[in-house]
Formats: C-alpha cells, structure tokens, sequence
C-alpha cells in the first residue's frame, strides 16, 4: 500500500487550500501550495492524475502571464484566476474523499474526536458514493421502461423527470442510509473501545509536509510571497 500523507495533514492542506482561496494570494503562494500537496500523489504513485492538474494549472498561469486577466478578457480571466485559486481545495478535497473509510476514522480518533460524530462520518463517507450508481440504476429503468430515451425528453419535460428521478432516489437513499448505520453500529464504530489491527502514525511524509506549510504561512506573512 503507497501510503501518502496522514488523513491529518490532508486536512491542514485543505484548511489552508480554502483560507488562500478566500484572500487571493499571489500566484507563488498557490504554485508552492499545489508542489508541496503534489508529493502526496508521487508517493501515491498517481503520475497520471498529478499531471492533468499541473498541465491546468501551468496552463492557467500561463495565460495569465499574458496579460489574460479580468480587465482585459472578463470570462475568461475569471475563469483562470478561479481555477488557479479553487482548484487546490479540489485537488485536496478529492483526495480526502479517496482515504479509505476505516483511516480516516482511525485517525480523527486520535484527535479525540466524538464517536457520534465519526459515526455519522462514517456513514457519510459511504453513503455519497452511492448515489451517482442509484441516480445511473434508476435513470437505466426508465429508459427500459421508455421514458426519457433522448436527451431532448429532459428539456420538454423537466418536471416530470425531476420526480421520477428524485422520488425512488429519496426511497432509496432512506433504506441505504438506515443499512450503512447498522452495519456501522455492527462494526461498533460508535464504540468507545473500538480497536484497530492498523496504527495510523505520523511519519517523515508528514513532518514534511507540516514543516512545509509552517514555512508557506510565515513568508506569506513576512509578505515574500
């Protein structure tokens, strides 16, 4: 397993993702932010993903390095400088969403985090994932059913198919909900003496990355970047 940073550092790198995108940083703040959080997806062994992200964000800065900006091209400046500063919290949040269910628990638990809370944590983090696969069964058996074929039955009808959809996705979104929290309870992660087989620890990945941030927030307050 090609272990990355710790679910905890991944969570200081989003609260800094979002804190920067809110105050608009200089473009070095975002491009030493995306380097230092792109070390996670090399120890990942994610080359392919890694590099879709810099090719946008080399793009991007590019562009904007021509002069492309919100003065003279509205849209599509808006867009770049949006880009540039929203994507590191996507790039962050994606990867949070990918952290296996039972080490993102283990690891708030060492926060001392509430049971209840991790509970409805847990629930969640199973839950949202299959609601793309419910939404794609049920628009599946109208089409076998003969409804809303074609793409232009969406746009003639949108009522109608906002409640054909969103009535059995409700149903089954409640039944899902109610099976993922007593298969929850059963493995007793609201448990105050839950154990683990696994230790999830700090390691140099982690020093790294914190030393990394630490010294990102006092330039940016020192005012270099």
């Amino acid at each position: 397993m090609n272990r990355g940073y710790d679910v905890r550092t991944k969570l200081l790198f989003l609260l800094l993702a979002n804190y920067y995108a809110l105050v608009t940083p200089g473009i070095g703040v975002i491009w030493v932010l995306i380097l230092l959080f792109s070390l996670d997806f090399i120890w990942r062994h994610e080359y392919v993903r890694l590099a879709s992200y810099l090719i946008f964000f080399g793009l991007a800065t590019a562009c904007l390095s021509l002069n492309i900006d919100e003065a003279s091209h509205p849209y599509l400046g808006f867009f770049l400088l949006g880009g540039l500063t929203i994507m590191p919290c996507f790039m962050v949040g994606l990867s949070i969403l990918r952290t296996p269910v039972h080490e993102f628990i283990q690891t708030l638990r060492k926060w001392r985090v509430p049971e209840s809370i991790l509970l409805v944590l847990a629930v969640a983090m199973r839950f949202l994932p299959t609601v793309t696969g419910s939404y794609l069964n049920i628009r599946a058996a109208l089409k076998l059913r003969g409804e809303f074929v074609s793409w232009y039955q969406y746009l003639l009808h949108p009522l109608a198919y906002f409640e054909k959809i969103l009535v059995p996705l409700l149903l089954n979104a409640t039944r899902l909900g109610q099976d993922l929290t007593i298969a929850a309870l059963t493995k007793a992660v609201g448990s105050h003496h839950k154990t683990s087989y696994r230790n999830y620890v700090f390691t140099g990945k982690d020093y790294l990355g914190w030393f990394g941030l630490g010294g990102l927030v006092l330039f940016t307050l020192g005012g270099f970047l």
